[in-house]
């Protein structure tokens, strides 16, 4: 099932914030070789994306975070295997 091409082009801004699935994404990957328009609005709209991390303020790390994390990472943690003993 293939969708109109107004349909596909208005998926542009979506799938440019990473808000499509993976077969979505694939599908529109597919129209942006085809379509001169949505080409040339992804190149316009790539400088403005990269440009949103910057237009929030940072946040504090919420206290006990890095705790917290570093715990759950650290229980997960695998064990190393003990050397072999040289000669034996």
């Amino acid at each position: 099932m293939t969708q109109p091409h107004d349909e596909t082009c208005d998926l542009l801004e979506l799938y440019m914030l990473g808000g499509l699935t993976e077969e979505e994404a694939q599908r529109f990957e597919a129209h942006l070789s085809s379509c001169v328009s949505c080409g040339a609005q992804r190149q316009a709209l790539a400088d403005i994306v990269g440009l949103l991390p910057e237009t929030a303020d940072p946040q504090p790390v919420p206290e006990g975070m890095k705790k917290r994390i570093l715990a759950n990472v650290l229980a997960g943690a695998v064990p190393a295997e003990p050397a072999a003993k040289a000669g034996g």
